[in-house]
């Protein structure tokens, strides 16, 4: 091994972007916002996907296994399927509010 450590090797300073212009930082903040917008728009779609397989499992329950055990296993299948799909709804409105925001630059 040598003697040397990571204390000896010199740091290299990270070079810091800046803007030219103020159209520059606009487009960045929009281009950031319509992604973040797409993100919740495709985590809503999950939240569909989730929301049925809730309320398809409730009503299974519901319909083939009628005991009393089954009964939580059926309110909980229908408290995550319709909050899923209500989380989902919230954040469908909400990317799709941005992604119009972003469309029209009626942000800055």
């Amino acid at each position: 091994m040598s003697g040397k450590s990571n204390s000896d090797v010199p740091k290299k300073e990270k070079a810091h972007y800046l803007p030219s212009s103020w159209d520059e930082i606009s487009n960045n903040l929009y281009l950031r916002i319509e992604w973040y917008a797409s993100k919740f728009i495709t985590i809503s779609v999950w939240g569909v996907v989730i929301g049925f397989i809730g309320i398809v499992y409730g009503l299974l329950s519901m319909w083939f296994f009628g005991s009393e055990i089954s009964a939580l296993g059926t309110f909980l299948g229908f408290f995550v399927g319709f909050g899923a799909l209500i989380a989902s709804v919230v954040l469908l409105l909400w990317g799709v509010f941005w992604r119009r925001r972003v469309e029209n630059h009626k942000i800055l």
